[in-house]
Parts: C-alpha cells; sequence; structure tokens
C-alpha cells in the first residue's frame, strides 16, 4: 500500500512513519518544521495539495495535520477553521478527484464530556472552536468514498525525541527544578500515539470504513498522570501541582470517555494503560 501521511513533523504522523508496516510505501509531509525524508504541503494551497496526491500515486491519505491546541484555536478561531477544517477540505477533495482513500485523524472533543461513554453514533456537541473545527473537518473526510474517521484522546508517546510529547515537556521542566501546573480534575484516558498508529493501519488493511473510536481504557487526569511519569522517570513528582483553570483557556470536556466497544470487536491490537506503558520509560 502506499500511503500519504500528512502532518508527518508532528507527534501522531511520525509515529505513522515508523509504525505502518515495513511493506507500506509511507510518504510523510510538512508545513513549517521540515525533516528529512518530509515533502512540504501547503494545506492552504488547493493546487499543490491537489498535485501532491495525485502525483503520488497513493493509495490512502492519513490526513493528521491540524492545529490541535484547543488553547491556541480558542485564541484564534478563524485560523483554527482554516487547517482544521478548510484545510481537510482540500485534502477530502484532493484524494476524492485522485481516486485516494481518505483516514482522518480526529478527537474525543467533538463531544461536550457530560454523559460518557461515547460511541461513534453518539451525537457530537462541542464546547470549543478545536472540537467545533475537529467535527467539519470529519464531515469532508466522510464524504471522501471509503472514508475512515478515528476518533482518540489525549496521546503521548515513550519517544521523549518525538515532536510536541508532553513527556518531554514534563521531564526538561523538572529536570531544571521548574513547577509543571497541570489540572486534577478533568478525567483524561492518556493513550500511546505508538498503538493508535498500530490502529489505523489494523483498520486500513481490513477496508474499514466510517467512524471508529480509539483509546486506552485507563483513566487519570493530566496531574495524575504527569506525576505517574515523572516518578515513573526518576524525577520529583511533587514538582507536578493542581493548576487552577487559566483565563481565557478553551473550555475542555470534563469526561469525553470513548466507547471503543467497536474497536475490539472487530479485533484490533490492544492498547497498553499508562501505568504499564510508563514503566518504559528511561530513567536518568
Amino acid at each position: 500500500m502506499r500511503v500519504l501521511v500528512t502532518g508527518a513533523s508532528g507527534l501522531l504522523g511520525s509515529r505513522m512513519l515508523k509504525g505502518l508496516p515495513a511493506d507500506w510505501h509511507v510518504t510523510g509531509t510538512y508545513h513549517s518544521r521540515p525533516a528529512p525524508g518530509l515533502v512540504e504541503c501547503r494545506l492552504g494551497d488547493r493546487r499543490s495539495t491537489a498535485a501532491l496526491l495525485s502525483d503520488g500515486p497513493y493509495d490512502c491519505v492519513i490526513h493528521c495535520a491540524a492545529i490541535r491546541s484547543p488553547d491556541v484555536c480558542q485564541e484564534d478561531p478563524r485560523e483554527a477553521v482554516e487547517v482544521n477544517a478548510h484545510g481537510t477540505e482540500r485534502v477530502a477533495r484532493a484524494a476524492a478527484a485522485a481516486g485516494v482513500r481518505m483516514a482522518y485523524a480526529s478527537t474525543d472533543a467533538v463531544f461536550r464530556g457530560d454523559s460518557p461513554p461515547y460511541a461513534e453514533d453518539a451525537a457530537p456537541a462541542p464546547a470549543s472552536v478545536y472540537g467545533h473545527s475537529k467535527l467539519a473537518g470529519e464531515r469532508h473526510a466522510l464524504a471522501v468514498p471509503g472514508g475512515l474517521v478515528v476518533r482518540m484522546p489525549a496521546l503521548y508517546s515513550l519517544d521523549l525525541d518525538a515532536p510536541n510529547n508532553v513527556l518531554a515537556g514534563l521531564r526538561d521542566s523538572v529536570r531544571n527544578g521548574r513547577a509543571v501546573l497541570a489540572d486534577d480534575t478533568m478525567a483524561r484516558y492518556y493513550t500511546l500515539a505508538e498503538d493508535v498508529a498500530a490502529a489505523f493501519a489494523f483498520l486500513l488493511a481490513s477496508g474499514r470504513r466510517g467512524v471508529v473510536h480509539v483509546s486506552a481504557e485507563e483513566t487519570s487526569t493530566k496531574c495524575g498522570f504527569l506525576r505517574a511519569a515523572a516518578e515513573a522517570m526518576g524525577l520529583d513528582r511533587d514538582l507536578v501541582m493542581p493548576a487552577q483553570r487559566a483565563k481565557g483557556a478553551a473550555p475542555r470536556p470534563m469526561d469525553s470517555r470513548l466507547d471503543t466497544k467497536l474497536y475490539r470487536t472487530l479485533g484490533g491490537p490492544a492498547f497498553t494503560g499508562y501505568a504499564e506503558a510508563l514503566k518504559r520509560l528511561p530513567r536518568p
């Protein structure tokens, strides 16, 4: 299978490059962070996107490129919609025109978080600009014949060199004696990005279409997760402290747990809970 991965300079996209089957021919793209082996893709340029997909040729595009920070999206709604909604629409139109299948990395933030767990057919009700922009992207991806939307919670990696990895920022701050403030009220289901990449490979190989939820099952708060990670790295967990919600921060769901029964029924690779996964973190 020939696959194009957008946003391959980010966390999930970079794990796709490392985790998709070795016999797949995978090409990654970047927007503002060049890296060896990646090709430039400007989502704001319809012709550039169309040419990239038609010239491949590719069997599938996995669309990971996005503005993923809810706070950044809340501060600049126009840019969030431009990238997450209109950018996805351009990729979807180009994929449909080229006869390329599309798989879209979405989020649990399409739900308000007041009635978990959420199955695939639950009615979305985003509370944030980020959630609204990603939901709009879903609709464009599903308009592509055979389109696949994979919703997921917050991601991390045990590879501390992986881009945009929350654990790398934690390590650097705590090593330097700086406090890390994190929410200790909202339920989170931290999931290995590598496990999500394996799930995408499984779903694509099996020809799955429509919406599928993937997630680790173990729950925590962000504060609890980061404290456990600090301890696993042999660092001072007491430097991770509960934070008050910052003024102007984007609304976040209190508990947007995804129901993964469908994925488990399909027989996809299992997800590792964070307590077990963190045991494999490197120690100083």
